[in-house]
């Protein structure tokens, strides 16, 4: 699998995580598609006219927004340019020139102000080749590749919603009038592979989907499933200590108990009664006849017995009472396997014993 996956690192990637973000691209539905139908030189302004960015985009030491426009007035360019010089020279494929600039707001949270006040942040830190350029594009905008260099949770905070607008429930907001928000590694696998990432981190996927987004797949009648083999017999466990919350997609009064009667395993009159769940001759006295007795399954694999079982359960029948069913194997009060026992853990065998008259074992 991985293999196949390092021939598709464009659609792909389950062990890099994240985004696969590249400088020369931008996501059209977070940065939208612009209009500039100007000519413009940022290079000769910059180099050769000496000026600052600052000197021309005034508005950004207070720009709060992305939808801030901090384009230079026509009166600031005529600050240096003569009245009847044209500031700027509208291209030719410019069919209106009252708007000729149309430049939507990133889908971002994003303040000029706090940034510029950071040491050793420039324009040129977030718009890397701006000081090179005639115009200045889409391709100038930072990437996010470029923000997480310090958006890496110890400089500055890493959540998505940092910089991602939010939508309902806390999640990232993907839903736009330009399209949907889909990451760079949700390619064509990812339908099929994307458990991967599930299993390692289940937050990076509930940064954009609800519960229900999953549950549309995994809802119990479908191929799908949350559970890998063998967790119906395990499951007991986890529902009793409530990890994961079974109640998350499951309904105790349908689901739950449904199965349990069908299963034969119901709670009566104070206890669990496993009548029909377990097979003809589980708990029999002495002899053991049937493979399937539980002396001999709790030997091969105690963990099926303590999904639903507790210690009391045990010690209900083997206690040290005569007659009680036989929990230590023959010759055991002689042995030094149960001298060495009493020695280190008399504790354990406090659990059974308690030294109440006609007890084997009244003390250390």
């Amino acid at each position: 699998m991985k293999a196949l996956v390092l021939l598709l690192p464009t659609l792909f990637d389950p062990w890099s995580g994240g985004h696969q973000t590249k400088d020369d691209e931008r996501n059209p539905v977070v940065m939208p598609e612009q209009r500039i139908e100007v000519t413009f030189d940022h290079a000769k302004h910059l180099a050769e006219a000496g000026l600052t960015c600052i000197d021309c985009h005034e508005g950004v030491t207070e720009s709060t927004k992305t939808k801030d426009y901090n384009i230079p007035s026509r009166d600031l360019c005529l600050d240096c340019h003569d009245g009847d010089e044209i500031p700027w020279r509208w291209s030719k494929k410019a069919k209106d020139p009252k708007n000729a600039i149309a430049l939507p707001p990133a889908h971002l949270h994003f303040a000029h102000s706090i940034h510029m006040e950071l040491e050793g942040v420039s324009c040129a830190t977030c718009h890397p080749g701006v000081e090179e350029a005639g115009l200045a594009t889409r391709a100038h905008l930072p990437s996010m590749e470029t923000c997480l260099t310090c958006h890496d949770g110890t400089q500055a905070a890493d959540s998505c919603t940092t910089c991602h607008l939010e939508g309902w429930g806390g999640r990232i907001k993907t839903a736009f009038a330009e399209g949907e928000l889909i990451p760079d590694d949700h390619g064509e696998l990812w339908a099929s592979q994307h458990e991967v990432h599930g299993e390692r981190d289940l937050e990076y996927c509930a940064s954009c989907h609800a519960q229900t987004d999953c549950l549309s797949c995994h809802e119990g009648s479908l191929p799908p499933t949350f559970h890998d083999g063998g967790y119906l017999h395990r499951h007991p466990q986890e529902a009793m200590a409530n990890s994961p919350v079974c109640a998350s997609c499951h309904r105790l009064e349908t689901f739950c108990q449904d199965c349990h009667f069908r299963a034969g395993v119901t709670f009566d009159s104070g206890r669990w009664s496993f009548d029909t769940f377990h097979p003809p001759g589980w708990a029999d006295f002495p002899p053991f006849s049937t493979a399937e007795h539980h002396s001999k399954i709790a030997k091969k694999n105690i963990s099926s017995c303590t999904a639903c079982h507790v210690q009391e359960d045990c010690v209900s029948c083997h206690a040290w009472y005569v007659g009680a069913p036989r929990t230590h194997p023959a010759g055991w009060a002689d042995s030094d396997a149960m001298r060495t026992l009493r020695r280190e853990n008399f504790g354990l065998c406090m659990e059974c014993h308690d030294g109440s008259p006609g007890d084997p074992i009244n003390g250390p």
